[in-house]
């Protein structure tokens, strides 16, 4: 008799862990799985850099790509701002993907920003502005500001 309710009892137990396992799995796919797949349905008709860059970044960054895009002429010169500023559009490799056929250049961490603009400045220049890190420089008087949003915008030749 205590072997059958061990017996019982083991298969009971197993049944629990089943439903648990059961409800964990709909749980999962319900709140994580769903909105993925809903998110990567609505993007899958867009062209390839714009869909890698939502999936990758967000629509924040393929709004304001999408503007440096339409502002920066193709053989034009794109200074980047340091990693330390921003890691996405500070990462050269990065830039160079999304903003092909442009040269990309960066302003090293290490380097002041009135160096870096002094080194960069030229008339096919444009600087990408990211948290005011130029902070409109005395030095950048060649350039007219064209904001996206209240801290991100280009600075492009006059």
């Amino acid at each position: 008799m205590v072997a059958l309710i061990k017996d019982n009892w083991s298969r009971m137990i197993m049944l629990l862990l089943g439903v648990a396992l059961v409800f964990q799995l709909f749980t999962l796919i319900c709140s994580k799985l769903a909105p993925l797949r809903q998110r990567i349905l609505g993007v899958q008709a867009r062209p390839m850099l714009e869909r890698s860059a939502v999936l990758a970044f967000g629509d924040q960054f393929n709004e304001y790509l999408h503007f440096l895009l339409n502002e920066i002429p193709e053989d034009a010169l794109v200074v980047i701002p340091p990693r330390s500023v921003d890691y996405r559009w500070g990462d050269v490799y990065l830039m160079q993907f999304y903003m092909v056929p442009r040269a990309i250049s960066n302003c090293p961490s290490e380097q002041e920003v009135a160096d870096c603009i002094r080194a960069h400045d030229g008339e096919r220049t444009y600087f990408i502005e990211i948290d005011n890190y130029l902070k409109e420089s005395m030095l950048l008087h060649s350039k007219n500001y064209k904001p996206f949003d209240e801290t991100r915008g280009i600075y492009v030749p006059r």
